[in-house]
């Protein structure tokens, strides 16, 4: 569960800012702070390695330039339920955790620093430090990334998260609860609830959909050895003032194809767009089992009617279909005399 710091714990990081008591927004304004000073946070790291949007928006983002809007109400959330899943998910593992109360820098570079969520107190499962993330996601891309329940398959930003805060502080591995909400649209309105104090956080969770699973992932010295090379790489970028070349977000961009650079207003709306087509196939998978237990009724054919009125009906016919791949098979050269390109495009999310 959620406990009181112990007065015999000390971190191995180097103690850049206390943010115990800071409120959310005296939070961000510390993390600007330093962030203009050159320093990259566990936040930044997934995009410096070419996650995301790419570092040339972190540097965007550290500059002033680019601005994220903290007041969303998916990223409000996550701040609100921070401690409501760091408590659910260390008690699923009967575990013992407390706040971090210091932002820390690496003994090495003090510049590569990480706010960590919580600290496992001593226990019997995990030998070592431990700290503990937390995340809440409605985010598809999330979701489909996300493997089994305490296994170390959680979604990439998350993994080279945890492995940053492991090099900054020391640790041997990090918990990774993750809440997935599996439909946001409630989400203005929780935020709005808990602020306004209207209802307790437990009652409000249960409007929303959801549900808490927990990634074990252990210490990657090579990765991490990897990921301070590249850090140390972008902050030379930094220092100079210049911006990191567009090839290094990704070896695997084609150079012909256009890209656009997604403003915030962009990112939103193909988030959303996601969503939204996650629902429609959830809803049609919905739709789908019920009409089997309906077609069990019918006994595969027939129609129901309600006051008189059909309302569901199926029948059974046969359709006749060209068998393309034997025509291809026994007749190439008149399938191919057939065969006409038409353009089209398909569309990834």
């Amino acid at each position: 569960m959620l406990i009181k710091r112990p007065e015999s714990y000390t971190p191995r990081g180097i103690k850049v800012a206390e943010i115990e008591d800071l409120s959310p927004e005296e939070f961000t304004a510390a993390k600007k702070k330093f962030s203009k000073m050159g320093h990259f946070s566990a936040s930044m790291t997934p995009s410096l390695l070419g996650l995301y949007k790419g570092p040339q928006s972190v540097f965007r983002q550290m500059r002033g330039e680019e601005v994220v809007d903290f007041s969303n109400p998916k990223i409000r959330f996550g701040q609100l339920a921070e401690d409501w899943v760091a408590d659910m998910a260390s008690k699923m593992l009967d575990l013992d955790v407390f706040k971090e109360p210091w932002m820390l820098g690496s003994t090495q570079h003090s510049w590569i620093t990480a706010t960590k969520d919580f600290h496992l107190a001593d226990n019997p499962y995990y030998e070592g430090r431990w700290g503990m993330e937390v995340k809440t996601t409605s985010s598809w891309g999330i979701r489909k990334k996300l493997g089994r329940h305490l296994s170390e398959d959680t979604a990439p930003s998350y993994y080279i998260q945890s492995q940053h805060q492991m090099y900054v502080d020391e640790l041997d591995g990090v918990i990774n609860p993750v809440m997935i909400i599996t439909d946001p649209s409630a989400l203005s309105w929780a935020v709005n609830e808990i602020e306004q104090g209207q209802e307790d956080f437990n009652a409000v969770v249960e409007e929303i959909p959801h549900e808490i699973r927990c990634f074990v992932i252990h210490r990657d010295a090579k990765f991490i050895e990897e990921m301070t090379n590249t850090l140390i790489q972008m902050r030379e970028i930094y220092l100079r003032g210049d911006m990191p070349s567009s090839d290094m977000k990704s070896a695997t961009v084609d150079p012909n194809r256009k890209t656009v650079s997604a403003d915030a207003d962009l990112y939103e709306k193909i988030e959303s767009a996601v969503e939204k087509r996650e629902r429609g196939r959830a809803l049609i998978a919905e739709a789908k089992t019920i009409e089997v237990d309906v077609l069990k009724v019918l006994d595969g054919d027939g129609a129901v009617t309600w006051k008189g009125a059909e309302i569901f009906s199926v029948k059974t016919f046969n359709t006749q279909r060209l068998n393309v791949k034997r025509l291809r098979e026994e007749l190439p050269s008149v399938a191919q005399d057939y065969t006409v390109n038409t353009p089209s495009q398909r569309v990834n999310y």
